[in-house]
């Protein structure tokens, strides 16, 4: 369920609560974690990580995150008792240390694509609803440093090294209902063949094919002879965020499935091959890079991949 929807909080309560039964603390402290950021006022998202800290040995943490959920349910029982439990493991007058530092609250790693065009690269980070004065976006000549306030009162935070030179006085940044969009432009007219430089290896530059003088310069060149204009269908997209007020999970299909069905037979594989390889955890459009080799799994940061028997 997590691989379908992983901005579900409910899913991540739930393995929590599994993990609880399995004695596995650390991991249920995680969920719990990820649950709380997705959804700070949701009683039993700080429930599961009161209750995982408290089996954790860690009875101050526990006491603050059963605090917390009373705050958001204040006639919870299920809150109160638990919160009683902690407070006598916690006699008066003595500083509780936290016993448990693999429990340590960390910020959910949200989902992040790219792709580009001739002239730019584009970097959507898909955190709903942020405000302005809470996105802190920083653009170097060959990195991009990225911050943003959860309303969990955690930062997000995004470090890039661009595989390539940037121009940081003609970058842009778009606030979105459903994203941020980062419009990065490209010092030179070369396709990316990966957003993150590599310093072990050197790659030769590929410069895109020219094209006729009637042509539109922001078309994404493909392998087959339909061009499509990218950026004028991700301009549409944020246009039908707006208009319809879609929310989280609506509106990051739509982009997928809108990319998916215009884009060509190599975006298509791409898509295809990185999804199901790496157990719904990458999702990429660039098929120079996931068609060499198989795409490993790279589960959230923080969290650790397993096969789940059935």
């Amino acid at each position: 369920a997590i691989e379908q929807n992983a901005f579900n909080p409910e899913y991540y309560i739930k393995r929590a609560a599994a993990q609880i039964k399995l004695a596995n603390y650390k991991d249920a402290c995680t969920d719990a974690s990820v649950a709380v950021d997705l959804d700070p006022k949701n009683y039993k998202a700080h429930l599961r990580k009161g209750i995982a800290y408290f089996h954790a040995q860690d009875f101050k943490a526990a006491k603050e995150s059963l605090e917390k959920g009373l705050e958001c349910e204040n006639d919870n029982k299920d809150l109160k008792s638990w919160l009683e439990k902690c407070k006598s493991k916690l006699p008066a007058g003595t500083h509780q240390q936290r016993q448990s530092k693999q429990c340590s609250a960390r910020v959910y790693k949200h989902v992040y694509d790219w792709y580009q065009t001739e002239t730019h690269v584009v970097v959507s980070v898909m955190i709903k609803n942020s405000k302005q004065e809470d996105v802190y976006i920083e653009y170097g000549d060959q990195h991009l440093s990225v911050t943003v306030r959860l309303p969990s009162g955690n930062d997000y935070s995004l470090e890039l090294d661009l595989a390539h030179p940037v121009s940081p006085s003609q970058c842009k940044t778009k606030i979105l209902s459903t994203k941020i969009e980062l419009k990065i432009k490209k010092l030179e007219a070369i396709r990316w063949s990966s957003l993150e430089t590599d310093h072990n290896v050197t790659k030769p530059a590929v410069k895109f094919p020219q094209q006729n003088a009637t042509a539109d310069p922001h078309q994404y060149p493909s392998s087959r002879h339909v061009v499509k204009d990218w950026d004028k269908l991700a301009a549409e997209v944020a246009k039908e965020d707006e208009a319809e007020k879609q929310e989280g999970e609506a509106a990051l299909n739509q982009l997928f499935q809108k990319i998916y069905g215009e884009g060509s037979d190599e975006v298509k594989q791409a898509m295809n091959k990185s999804f199901i390889e790496s157990g719904g955890t990458v999702l990429s459009t660039n098929w120079a890079e996931v068609g060499k080799e198989k795409v490993e799994v790279k589960p959230p940061d923080g969290m650790e991949w397993k096969e789940w028997e059935h």
